[in-house]
């Protein structure tokens, strides 16, 4: 493939992406998002009263333990224009939720313009995507076209960067991030400084992104063992004071430096569970990544769509990539040092954000397990499956990566008009 016919088809997958996620942003009902209006009723409480609200563990306040960042945009967005928002009046009261049939843009112009941020940070996040992986793998542009159109049309990540959400800034700022650390040479204390500036703000978008401080370290002591051992806590001291502010108010508040689930004890860890107890949130971590859409995901595929199909397209990946892994160990010139570095990094905050997104479902009783905690790291999620899809057969690479993009661009055309527009209207 040529460099314009690549451009070509990036274009193409940009503008079908921007398509999909708008028709998210017009088609599903106000506030009938994951978690939607919480979110909402952050940005207003902040401009109503110019302070943070109390998290509690019931409606609307459930979302308040969230870090800031992303909420001081949205109150910025929300001062301008407090006028756009049509439910000012019924703040806070759960009666909201009965709306199911008004479209955003009719009832609430500030929930349709805060929908559309998400999406302008998706579209960063498949853009930033193309390039990240165009970097690893420069020669191969059909699985980098591979890896962006499995962002661009995953469908529970289309409905996630086209609702009201933290998580939209949070996995652009972790893609950002990632890419700054796999591609940065010769470490001098600006790029200490910068790296732990950019760490700080990810963590004051949502605590998840602390599994981006091992990877820190990971790339810091592949480039100078010596030296990580000094660079690391001077990065962490500068992500430290970034997030010190918010770190201390909930201290003072909560009695906690990072609150999560406030209200919600802990619950014992695996070993007090029974075996369907462990296997729900897998089964749950695995359904919601994949095309799950809805106030609490309810509109999805039967179960026999994600087992027969995703589930076997899982582990034809997963056995493409230990058919790769082999093969790179038995040919060592098959990826370069940058290669190994970079997919080293993925697969470890891969890993990372799937234990402790776990860790986290297994620590209470309530369900806590969601796709969407794995979107972090959509990039490289991407990237391995692709790398995992064209490694079992080199003949048939391109058809296997345009029938698997097609596949999801399918799902979502299912998803969006078999179910969800029935469902609401």
């Amino acid at each position: 493939m040529n460099q314009r016919t690549e451009g070509k088809c990036l274009i193409f997958i940009l503008i079908c992406g921007l398509v999909l996620r708008l028709a998210f942003v017009f088609l599903v009902p106000i506030w009938q998002s994951a978690d939607e209006y919480p979110h909402f009723y952050y940005i207003q409480y902040l401009a109503e009263h110019k302070s943070f609200p109390l998290a509690q563990p019931y409606f609307p306040s459930y979302e308040c333990f969230q870090p800031p960042l992303y909420y001081f945009i949205g109150f910025a967005f929300y001062s301008a224009l407090p006028s756009w928002d049509g439910d000012k009046e019924e703040m806070g009261k759960e009666t909201l939720l009965e709306r199911q049939f008004h479209p955003p843009s009719v009832s609430n112009p500030m929930a349709t313009f805060l929908r559309m941020i998400s999406v302008i940070f998706g579209m960063i996040v498949i853009y930033l995507t193309y390039l990240l992986n165009k970097t690893i793998f420069p020669d191969n542009p059909e699985m980098v076209l591979g890896a962006t159109g499995f962002v661009a049309f995953l469908p529970t990540f289309i409905s996630n960067t086209a609702s009201i959400s933290n998580d939209p800034l949070a996995i652009l700022l972790s893609v950002t991030v990632v890419f700054y650390l796999i591609n940065q040479k010769n470490w001098n204390l600006k790029h200490v400084f910068v790296s732990g500036l950019a760490l700080g703000l990810a963590i004051l978008t949502k605590y998840n992104l602390l599994a981006l401080i091992p990877i820190l370290f990971l790339v810091l002591y592949l480039d100078s063992p010596r030296k990580a051992w000094y660079r690391f806590p001077l990065t962490m001291i500068v992500t430290i004071l970034v997030c010190s502010f918010w770190f201390i108010r909930n201290l003072k508040v909560y009695h906690s430096i990072l609150l999560v689930t406030p209200g919600y004890p802990p619950h014992d860890f695996l070993w007090s569970r029974g075996l369907n107890e462990i296997l729900h949130p897998i089964r749950n971590l695995f359904w919601s990544f994949w095309a799950a859409t809805g106030r609490i995901y309810e509109i999805h595929f039967p179960p026999g769509y994600y087992i027969l199909l995703f589930g076997s397209l899982s582990l034809l990946a997963m056995m493409g990539l230990i058919k790769f892994l082999v093969k790179s160990i038995k040919n060592r010139k098959l990826l370069n040092s940058y290669q190994k570095k970079a997919l080293i990094l993925l697969a470890a905050y891969s890993a990372f954000l799937v234990a402790g997104s776990l860790y986290y479902s297994f620590s209470y009783k309530m369900v806590t397990s969601w796709g969407k905690n794995l979107f972090p790291g959509i990039s490289a999620i991407g990237l391995f499956f692709i790398l995992g899809l064209s490694s079992l057969s080199s003949k048939y690479k391109k058809e296997m990566i345009f029938i698997f993009v097609s596949i999801l661009v399918l799902s979502d055309l299912i998803l969006l008009f078999l179910y969800l527009i029935p469902y609401y209207y």
